[in-house]
């Protein structure tokens, strides 16, 4: 066995403590060790929804870096990549999307195509349609919202 092999088991058997069975059956056990070098651990995904999960959940990043600590000596940061995106090493970080040709204004994040003038009442969005109208047919009824 490996010395990525021997950290790797030991991680996931220490995330599978800490964690519910669902949350690492379906989030953590997918994952893979890819490599192991220049102080970087890069674990590989199969879907995208499983990188954001490691990602935004800072205390599995954290607990990875103290186990590589405590078995390596060393500070390891670990690097998520999905399965097909090993060849450059590279996190998958998505850029912030451009405003340039969508009609939008960078002072709002709004459609201006959006609108209730042209808003089409159904079946779906019923409810928004009566929260927009309500105030508006009612002058002076106060509402709470929701």
């Amino acid at each position: 066995m490996t010395e990525l092999d021997s950290l790797w088991e030991t991680i996931q058997n220490q995330l599978r403590a800490s964690t519910q069975e669902r949350t690492y059956t379906n989030l953590i056990a997918p994952a893979k060790a890819v490599s192991l070098a220049n102080n970087r651990l890069v674990i590989e995904f199969p879907f995208e929804n499983q990188i954001d999960f490691w990602q935004s959940n800072s205390q599995i990043t954290e607990q990875i870096r103290q186990i590589c600590f405590t078995q390596t000596g060393q500070h390891v940061e670990p690097i998520y990549v999905l399965a097909n995106s090993t060849s450059g090493l590279t996190p998958t970080m998505t850029p912030p999307p451009t405003l340039a040709g969508s009609g939008m204004s960078p002072e709002t994040p709004l459609n201006p195509e959006y609108t209730f003038a042209n808003f089409i009442q159904g079946r779906s969005n019923q409810m928004a349609y009566a929260r927009h109208s309500g105030p508006r047919n009612n002058r002076g009824f106060y509402t709470i919202p929701y």
